[in-house]
């Protein structure tokens, strides 16, 4: 019997690929509330307004003292132009994004659509000064022609401390998703 060793280094690309297409660079934005004072929200955003973290600054059920806690576990945004099944988070591929104004970020990218023709997306996400609630705008245009079929996807999965967690937080922070009209451009 002849054993051979698989030597490391394509595993090593593999997992590099993957972290490239994960975003590593989020940007901060925040409702202006220091974290450790009652009411603070804050989120690191990805391409597409994703985020795996989302922190917020409020009192326990139990004893009211002040807790911080990320309660973002999952953030996302798809679009699915074909079967189902088959949809693609808009955070991957050819994604940008800035900070484009005081905690606002703009991320920008396309897509081939169902008709075969290149949409344009845009998604621009707010938190104003002291308010618990992330606005997340989304737009999407075609290049020519239409903009065929899709669906767009948004995912939130939040976690506060354990599934059987005492914690109360008030404010809860609201995430409002909001999009234009799917429109084409010609």
């Amino acid at each position: 019997m002849i054993s051979q060793r698989i030597p490391p280094i394509p595993i090593l690309v593999v997992l590099l690929v993957v972290s490239v297409g994960m975003g590593q660079n989020p940007t901060t934005i925040d409702n202006d509330v220091p974290l450790g004072k009652f009411g603070h929200f804050s989120i690191e955003l990805l391409e597409a307004g994703t985020s795996r973290n989302g922190m917020i600054t409020g009192e326990k059920a139990s004893n009211a003292s002040l807790v911080d806690v990320d309660v973002i576990f999952s953030l996302d945004s798809y679009i699915d132009v074909g079967a189902n099944g088959n949809g693609f988070s808009l955070n991957s591929g050819n994604a940008s994004q800035a900070l484009t104004g005081d905690d606002e970020v703009t991320s920008t990218g396309s897509f081939i659509g169902s008709a075969g023709n290149t949409i344009d997306w845009r998604s621009v996400s707010t938190i104003p000064n002291g308010s618990d609630t992330m606005s997340t705008e989304f737009t999407f245009a075609a290049r020519s022609g239409t903009m065929g079929h899709g669906r767009f996807i948004r995912y939130l999965d939040i976690d506060t401390l354990t599934i059987s967690g005492d914690v109360l937080f008030v404010p809860v922070p609201r995430l409002r998703m909001t999009w234009s009209c799917l429109r084409s451009t010609t």
